[in-house]
């Protein structure tokens, strides 16, 4: 007798962004085409706290959160069993077992001490070094990323505190400036108040990042691209002696095209081509947090998890920190004998969670 609840799964999706992989490798990915009908599914407005998305929302279309296109599963590349001795997330979750359990498989604490262990986990997985920050961005070159055509630029700081503020004046964010911050610059030509979908760029310098800035930036009035890319953030900082950065220092958020005649995700692949023509190789490096999938060497995406599942809350790497905290925290966790073990557990806690195991930088649904 059916008990009325639905399994998680997966809707229809465009292909991953691409452009920049097959540009990289020269190789281009072998994908499968799905040729089964259109699914219909009953959409729905997704209900988001101001405080947890700065960017102020505008009047949109109902076909926000259409996925009603006939969309081919996700290329090879992206589709890597999490327990699978080659997935690219393996040293990050080995790292996190060492963290939190002896040789033998027991947990190292337990109380009070464990949920202080646990306030690190994000910052563990998130954080990079303080290299991206040693050369500090100068007034000037402030003035001028704040004067970005076609945006609103201000402090992720501020914005939390009112989603709604305008442009900001160099006046009231160059303390934020001075201590560093993530600067959100939000596309005012832009039709989709959210976004499913992110790029993380690992740019090496603050200058490097500011060159990526304004080329994304001139995407805003691109017909193809300008309505479906909602934001982006960079982080910027003047701080004589900055700390430890996080990874994703540069984040593109946008919506691929539900109207578009084919499968590819042709915005994507377009933000992803605009950042890889800006840069040059001294100006990319480094490692992202996992669960990204890779796009190419110093570029990877990700799905927003909110634009799928109410259920988590939170960035994308905060949705999978919450997640296996609460693994990490169970009692059926106080001892986990090996890190096969903790890896199997993490992906049947991302299948709870809706996050698809098979591909964790994407989403299940109910």
């Amino acid at each position: 007798m059916s008990s009325g609840l639905q399994a998680p799964h997966k809707k229809k999706r465009p292909n991953s962004p691409t452009h920049l992989r097959k540009k990289v490798t020269e190789t281009p990915e072998t994908t499968t085409t799905d040729t089964s009908p259109p699914v219909e599914t009953e959409t729905k407005d997704l209900k988001r706290k101001a405080t947890e998305d700065p960017s102020p929302n505008l009047d949109s279309p109902d076909a926000v959160n259409k996925r009603q296109r006939i969309t081919p599963p996700l290329t090879n590349s992206d589709r890597v069993r999490l327990d699978a001795e080659n997935n690219p997330n393996r040293p990050a979750m080995e790292k996190i077992y060492k963290e939190f359990f002896t040789d033998d498989g027991t947990r190292k604490n337990s109380g009070k001490a464990l949920t202080d262990q646990l306030a690190k986990l994000y910052k563990m997985m998130g954080d990079g070094d303080a290299e991206y920050a040693r050369k500090p961005v100068t007034k000037d070159e402030f003035v001028s990323f704040l004067r970005t055509p076609d945006a609103v630029v201000n402090s992720q700081s501020l914005l939390f505190k009112n989603p709604n503020a305008t442009q900001s004046t160099v006046e009231r964010v160059e303390r934020w400036r001075t201590k560093g911050d993530y600067f959100y610059v939000r596309n005012t030509k832009r039709k989709f108040p959210k976004a499913e979908r992110r790029i993380a760029v690992n740019v090496q310098t603050q200058q490097a990042a500011l060159k990526v800035s304004k080329s994304i930036s001139g995407l805003h009035t691109d017909p193809e691209v300008g309505p479906f890319l909602k934001d982006h953030k960079i982080y910027l900082t003047a701080a004589p002696n900055p700390g430890d950065v996080k990874h994703d220092k540069l984040v593109a958020y946008y919506t691929p095209n539900p109207d578009a005649m084919d499968d590819d995700d042709t915005v994507g692949n377009r933000i992803a081509e605009t950042i890889e023509n800006a840069v040059d190789p001294d100006d990319v490096g480094g490692e992202f947090a996992p669960f990204y999938s890779h796009i190419g060497p110093h570029t990877a995406w990700g799905e927003e998890p909110e634009a799928f599942t109410e259920s988590l809350k939170g960035s994308f790497t905060q949705s999978r920190e919450q997640t296996i905290a609460k693994l990490i925290q169970a009692d059926t966790s106080a001892n986990v004998p090996d890190l096969q073990t903790f890896i199997t557990r993490i992906a049947s806690a991302f299948q709870g969670a809706y996050i698809d195991p098979d591909a964790p930088h994407t989403h299940l649904e109910k």
